[in-house]
């Protein structure tokens, strides 16, 4: 009976075991495939704000009425940054812009999903306060 009991043991503790390498599986797969998933909707969004930036460029130039001085700016795409914002219902991209005279302003883009495909609906030069007032306000969060 006790020879019995501790085969059991065993086979319960190796089951036990098994389980749990099962376990530790399923969540590894699980999470390899949020991370692919979030991979490729990063790289979907920024080609969306790349195809986005050189559809409304103007012989090499991003045209931008600056309401301070009253003069439209030609402003040439220098960087695309990595940080992606998630905002209710869609994303914000962030890229730098530079001026003839090498000074640098942001864009942000904003991007929402429409009937599977992704659109930008806004986008902001040089004024980054609406952002920071939604991530102040707990209503844009950095996904990236």
């Amino acid at each position: 009976m006790l020879h019995s009991l501790r085969i059991a043991q065993s086979v319960l503790g190796a089951a036990m075991k098994m389980w749990g390498v099962t376990l530790a599986l399923m969540i590894l797969s699980t999470t390899i495939a949020r991370a692919d998933t979030l991979i490729k909707r990063v790289s979907d969004l920024q080609v969306i704000m790349q195809q986005h930036i050189e559809k409304t460029k103007i012989d090499g130039a991003l045209l931008h009425l600056n309401f301070n001085s009253g003069t439209i700016e030609r402003l040439y795409p220098v960087e695309a940054h990595p940080m992606i914002i998630e905002i209710e219902g869609g994303y914000v991209l962030c890229a730098d812009l530079a001026r003839e005279d090498g000074s640098t302003v942001p864009l942000d883009v904003y991007i929402v999903e429409d009937e599977g495909d992704m659109v930008v609906f806004d986008t902001i030069v040089a004024n980054r306060a609406p952002l920071a007032k939604l991530i102040k306000a707990g209503k844009a969060t950095r996904i990236r």
